[in-house]
């Protein structure tokens, strides 16, 4: 629900978004101990500490997820990054080579302002939208796997004299692409009109397919095309970097494993 102003003044914040009257992101790590106390929301202000914090330094506006007290699910807090006195930003915390320009930062909030609670405790988990945005977010891995892809076969297709293992490796890398775009069409196909029992299940197995897929991309172009993309900087060394360290940005295991355990009991 929202907590100040009413529901049509939260649409036309939400609105100057899509429209790019405003720069926003979606904070959701929590620090590990040792980084900061987790953040949480008290008297209408952001407290604590959120961790790959994309953007930061650079937007007005992010959903953050917080605590509340009384509450056992985090909640989407509106916040305000233009009160800038009440920010902390930590431009070193984020040292690894992959996503650089993401500028995943940690930040710690000292009352910056809330503008509005964007439902109840566990709204931004609900299903099946979850699962949706899950599939949605998997798509970008897409796109650097195609990236890796595109780069590998132009440096194959460039060298003096080909053969058979530069076409085998060709082979392999484009049934790989090919693999994660059949499982993105036919997820977002089951996730729209069938409609399955249990979405967020069905998100996990699709999206462990599609980072298998794409790690199996990484691993193949690499071997392809030796160590000159890796010591060039080129497009196949960068998306092999980001992609990574994107893949790790989840845990598929407790939910797969949740499910295969399902799927077992089931056929009993």
């Amino acid at each position: 629900m929202m907590k100040s102003g009413s529901a049509n003044a939260g649409r036309k914040r939400l609105l100057a978004i899509a429209t790019g009257g405003r720069r926003a992101g979606v904070w959701g790590a929590d620090p590990v101990p040792g980084e900061g106390e987790p953040a949480r929301v008290a008297a209408g202000a952001m407290h604590g500490t959120k961790t790959f914090c994309s953007g930061a330094g650079g937007l007005e506006r992010a959903i953050v997820l917080a605590r509340t007290d009384g509450a056992d699910a985090p909640v989407a807090a509106w916040v305000d990054l233009t009160a800038v006195e009440t920010i902390e930003i930590d431009r070193v915390w984020f040292r690894g080579a992959g996503m650089r320009s993401s500028a995943s930062h940690r930040v710690t909030f000292a009352g910056t302002p809330v503008l509005a609670l964007l439902g109840p405790p566990g709204a931004l988990v609900a299903q099946p939208w979850f699962a949706r945005d899950a599939l949605r977010t998997a798509a970008t891995w897409a796109g650097a796997a195609d990236a890796a892809v595109d780069d590998a076969l132009a440096r194959l297709a460039a060298r003096p004299a080909t053969g058979d293992l530069e076409a085998l490796a060709a082979g392999r890398l484009r049934t790989w692409q090919e693999t994660i775009g059949l499982w993105l069409r036919a997820a977002a196909a089951e996730l729209d009109t069938r409609r399955p029992e249990d979405p967020g299940a069905f998100a996990a197995r699709a999206r462990t397919a599609l980072a298998d897929a794409a790690r199996a991309i990484l691993d193949e172009a690499e071997r392809a095309t030796g160590s000159r993309p890796a010591a060039a900087g080129s497009v196949l060394d960068r998306a092999a970097r980001d992609l990574r360290l994107f893949l790790l940005q989840h845990r598929l295991e407790p939910i797969l494993a949740r499910a295969g355990a399902a799927d077992i009991e089931a056929r009993r």
